[in-house]
């Protein structure tokens, strides 16, 4: 399937001296420098640390720079950025690390020792999973079976390969899923991995944050569709999302630590409802109470009558024609 069963022999007299620790990242500031930190001592031993950055936007490139021996940028996938890496790397062993975990303080002599005491040309550490839940000691104990009965491993328990044998079989395949562990069954055909029975510690944010059991059973139906023949593209929309850079909450405030008013967010329209319209107030009308009727007898009584008092009633804008008491509009106050 690659050429590198074949030039297998080509690498194995070669020392191995020196291992070039391969990073990708991706929005991962707040682990990205006690991740680096880690590292510090290996660097101080001679051994290089390379982060690939795939399109951050919350500063971990800026932050990684002055803890790393290069950082670079690489199109988006943790295949796309691990053989970015592995084309500029120095080292004689490429390891691959996630962000989230760390390698025993003496990884660099497990990994150059065991591959010259052994006839493998590649392997992985064990794993052991931090966290509280009660499951995750189980999760890591079941990961570390698996890859001892199959030889199939994960980029969580951090994949170390001699490099000219990964340029051979030409780096991790180009899809966005199961990168790992297509990678592995290419590297099963050279020679089976070498243990590291020294553990690695990784972060259990991910089966935690997403429940262990959910996590656990996800992750296998993700892995028994791609055996089956699924495409990885088609798996990736299945599987969770990266990491995104966290936001602050409405209503507090990270960096002052002081509450912060939210903001409005009712959209008002400029047609109101007919709830919002006032009920428009009722104006009594005067007119509707019945009217005096006027006898007809004293319609003819003379305008100078002294009980009106000489003040005339005005009626509709116009004076009354006969200013008497008896003949004014008044409405009826019975």
């Amino acid at each position: 399937m690659c050429g590198c069963a074949g030039r297998t022999a080509s690498v194995i007299g070669r020392n191995v001296n020196r291992i070039s620790i391969i990073i990708p990242v991706l929005n991962e500031a707040p682990d990205i420098e006690p991740a680096l930190d880690a590292l510090r001592l290996l660097r101080e031993r001679g051994h290089e640390v390379l982060v690939v950055d795939g399109g951050s936007v919350d500063g971990t490139p800026q932050r990684a720079q002055p803890l790393a021996d290069r950082v670079i940028s690489a199109p988006r996938g943790r295949a796309a950025q691990m053989n970015a890496g592995a084309a500029i790397a120095q080292g004689d062993v490429l390891l691959f690390l996630h962000a989230d975990t760390r390698l025993p303080q003496d990884a660099d002599r497990l990994v150059i020792d065991g591959l010259h005491d052994s006839a493998s040309r590649w392997g992985r550490f064990d794993v052991r999973i931090g966290g509280r839940h009660l499951l995750l000691p189980l999760v890591a104990a079941m990961m570390n079976l698996r890859s001892k009965l199959s030889g199939i491993c994960t980029g969580d328990q951090a994949i170390f390969v001699r490099r000219e044998l990964f340029r051979s079989c030409g780096g991790f395949p180009s899809i966005a899923l199961m990168e790992d562990i297509a990678m592995s069954r290419l590297l099963k055909k050279t020679s089976r991995p070498l243990r590291v029975l020294e553990p690695v510690l990784t972060s259990g944010r991910r089966w935690e944050s997403r429940g262990v059991l959910r996590t656990i059973a996800l992750m296998w139906w993700l892995r028994l569709r791609y055996c089956l023949g699924a495409s990885p593209s088609r798996l990736s929309r299945s599987s969770p999302r990266p990491r995104s850079p966290a936001r602050p909450r409405l209503g507090s405030s990270r960096l002052s630590g002081s509450r912060v008013r939210r903001p409005c967010t009712r959209v008002w329209s400029s047609v109101p409802s007919p709830r919002s319209v006032p009920p428009v107030p009722r104006i009594p009308s005067y007119g509707a109470r019945p009217m005096k009727r006027i006898p007809s007898s004293s319609r003819s009584h003379a305008a100078s009558d002294a009980s009106c008092g000489g003040n005339p009633t005005e009626i509709l804008g116009s004076e009354c024609p006969m200013p008497s008491r008896r003949c004014c509009a008044i409405p009826d106050a019975r």
